[in-house]
């Protein structure tokens, strides 16, 4: 499978988005309900929003910005009834990590 690394750099190089990567990479899934009320680190959207951004008013932000980590190839996403399940692609990651590391010789 072809990657693009500099995609995946760039979604990474937004501040918010490093943190929010740093957050998933944190969980082994975070589920990120539509309303943004449940607020139970480690396992909801709320959760992203409230370790990221300080609160759960802010969904519709970390909502697009997970979206861009995923465009990039970053993050997995799917639907779980009303919530949003979102993770790490762990051998996306592998993958930048391997190419980076080549660069490096």
């Amino acid at each position: 499978m072809t990657r693009d690394y500099a995609a995946m750099c760039k979604a990474l190089g937004e501040p918010t988005r490093l943190a929010i990567f740093e957050c998933l990479a944190g969980c082994d899934a975070c589920e990120v309900d539509e309303d943004g009320s449940v607020c139970e680190p480690g396992t909801t959207v709320g959760a992203v929003c409230c370790t990221v951004a300080g609160g759960p008013e802010m969904l519709s932000k970390v909502s697009f910005h997970i979206d861009k980590l995923r465009q990039a190839g970053l993050v997995k996403s799917h639907r779980h009834g009303k919530s949003v399940v979102c993770s790490i692609d762990n051998e996306a990651l592998g993958d930048l990590v391997a190419h980076l590391s080549r660069l490096s010789r």
